[in-house]
């Protein structure tokens, strides 16, 4: 299953590599016209005509909410859900819940779609959640507690949305501990020229555009851990950028936090969660399930390992949306923290833009996936995967401690 929001052009390769690999793509989208000669594009590109097109605008929670249990209750399995919808707005938009617009978007469409799909995920082999995650979450410490950003004055676009993508691999850790029939992973694909880019942050374009990668090489990642049997040597949870894992924290950058503020954060989202989808069948109307609820947080916090993650279940541009997603279905209690609302002022470090690509990135002129037998999917109910013709080195033995040491 795909997201696409931003207009990013790697988020489209991302879902034509997985195309010419024979995988079932079912491309989850806002704008219709627009999804639909996408999916013209990539059908007429691949000769895959194995490609569904859902159109669901991932701002709107109530939507997703519905949109999901339907495709949960319609399908029996899904190999791999992408989140691959971003959203970069520079004004703070709320809907009628309340709901800030990016972290609609970035946020809060991820835990829902993951939560719902889970059941489908774990019928699958060997299968997993891409976060298309972005390096821009180097330059912001997780605030746990302001999740509409309502004291974010002036409201910054850049801020806002370099703190839902901390939000994001904190999410990505947390699952990977509790999901262990999934295998979850983050990643940067890198600063590449696409329309979003260019939109959104002209100022950074301008500068870096001499360096900026293809569409192709910032789905490299992307597609490599949606398909390859590498990718699957590396502990769940952790966040990549050129297929190898790296820090989430800049040194000496102040940005780590607690394993109770990440909890609060996550009963949060839940909160959020529990409460829209309380609304929406408020009046009469008969959910397909009961809220899905995130796993107790008292299950403890240890780095995942080669082995087997802690616990249990695991596995987005500046438009709006493309994603996919299956879920299991698991009734507990939902009570949670409530989401504060009044609360101080948030200090947010300078932003600073990540460094750029190196100049011949891993990808550079080779094509970024499997040999003739993969056949994953990006919302996927694939037959059959194969394995990458590319290998990557070993993960070293040190980095199980780096990774527990970046939180």
């Amino acid at each position: 299953m795909v997201d696409v929001r931003f207009q990013q052009r790697h988020r489209a390769q991302a879902t034509l590599e997985v195309a010419r690999r024979g995988g079932v793509i079912h491309m989850v989208c806002r704008n219709e016209e627009a999804a639909k000669k996408a999916r013209s594009e990539v059908i007429t590109t691949t000769g895959n005509d194995k490609i569904h097109l859902h159109v669901v605008d991932l701002s709107r929670p109530r939507e997703v909410v519905v949109w999901a249990q339907r495709f949960a209750a319609q399908h029996e399995k899904l190999h791999v859900l992408i989140h691959n919808a971003g959203c970069m707005l520079h004004e703070r938009q709320v809907d009628e819940d309340g709901v800030e617009c990016n972290f609609a978007v970035n946020t809060l469409a991820v835990h829902i779609l993951t939560l719902i799909m889970m059941p489908l995920l774990e019928r699958s082999e060997e299968p997993r959640v891409v976060m298309v995650s972005s390096a821009g979450l180097l330059c912001v410490r997780l605030d746990p507690i302001d999740l509409m950003h309502a004291s974010l004055d002036p409201f910054i676009g850049n801020l806002v949305y370099s703190q839902n993508k901390r939000q994001q691999v904190v999410m990505t850790l947390w699952y990977a501990q509790r999901y262990n029939k999934v295998h979850f992973a983050s990643m940067h694909p890198g600063w590449a020229d696409t329309p979003a880019v260019r939109t959104s942050m002209p100022q950074f374009f301008e500068t870096m555009k001499d360096n900026l990668r293809s569409p192709s090489q910032g789905a490299d990642t992307v597609v490599w851990l949606a398909i390859s049997k590498a990718a699957l040597k590396h502990p769940s949870g952790l966040f990549f950028q050129d297929r190898e894992p790296v820090s989430t924290h800049f040194p000496l950058a102040w940005t780590k936090t607690s394993i109770e503020e990440e909890d609060l954060l996550m009963n949060n989202i839940q909160t959020v969660y529990t409460q829209i989808h309380s609304k929406i069948f408020s009046d009469g109307a008969t959910p397909l399930s009961t809220p899905h609820s995130a796993p107790t947080t008292s299950t403890p916090h240890s780095a995942p390992t080669t082995s087997t993650p802690e616990t249990a279940p695991q596995n987005t541009t500046g438009d709006k949306n493309e994603n996919t997603s299956e879920q299991k279905t698991e009734e507990s209690d939902t009570t949670q923290h409530p989401v504060p609302v009044e609360t101080g002022p948030v200090t947010f470090p300078v932003l600073r833009p990540p460094p750029p690509p190196a100049e011949e990135p891993l990808c550079k002129g080779r094509d970024a996936g499997g040999g003739r037998n993969s056949c994953p999917t990006t919302l996927v109910s694939a037959q059959g995967r194969g394995e990458s013709e590319h290998q990557t080195q070993p993960f070293p033995d040190s980095g199980k401690e780096d990774r527990r040491n970046s939180r």
